[in-house]
């Protein structure tokens, strides 16, 4: 009892909302039951002036839509009025100015290696030593490689996950910006096709 009592209270703020919501397609049957009405010859009031006004009305809401999806992709250069006007081919050439600057750059490169060896008179205890001490330093090489290998694969990682981030984000931008264009205001749209329709059909038949 107490959740409908609840549900009740809450009606009414519900509808509320979900009228304004809707208020573009309330405005949609009210122009075309007007224009029923004028069809009907029940509605006689200047036809002519009213549906020239909801054909300028409902072209100004498609001209308005146009503007604000052209300025939204405005970096791509849409083929716009201003933009094809700015494009004008100027009759005088363009001055192209060069400034060359002399460097001289010499890079120098080289690699030194350097051999040790051990005496052939020494012993077999100190060639033993000899071979264990470039065993070590060999070994002691390929874990610094290893190292220096593993933190280059750790950089190159989080750099194709930065990379990836990055695509995800920018996919999401423009998956938001597709969605916006073409479901935001969708019935507004209507509306403004409704009004060119009805604006026609008074033209037309009265």
């Amino acid at each position: 009892m107490k959740e409908k009592i609840k549900l009740l209270a809450r009606y009414p703020s519900k509808f509320l909302r979900w009228i304004k919501e809707g208020r573009f397609h309330n405005f949609s049957i009210i122009v075309i039951v007007a224009t029923v009405l004028y069809l009907l010859k029940i509605i006689t009031y200047e036809p002519k002036y009213i549906s020239a006004s909801l054909l300028v009305f409902g072209l100004s809401i498609i001209i308005m839509h146009m503007i604000g999806d052209a300025k939204k992709f405005s970096k791509h250069q849409p083929n716009t009025p201003k933009n094809w006007l700015e494009k004008f081919p100027p009759l005088r050439p363009k001055t192209i100015s060069i400034n060359v600057n002399s460097a001289g750059v010499l890079f120098l490169g080289g690699k030194a290696h350097v051999r040790i060896s051990i005496s052939e008179n020494a012993s077999l205890e100190e060639k033993v030593a000899f071979l264990l001490k470039q065993k070590e330093e060999m070994e002691s090489s390929i874990n610094s490689l290893d190292d220096k290998l593993d933190n280059k694969i750790a950089e190159v990682k989080k750099e194709i996950k930065g990379v990836e981030s990055k695509i995800e984000q920018t996919q999401k931008e423009l998956d938001s910006t597709i969605s916006d264009i073409t479901v935001s205001d969708y019935d507004l749209r209507l509306f403004s096709v409704v009004l060119m329709i009805c604006g026609t059909f008074l033209q037309i038949l009265i």
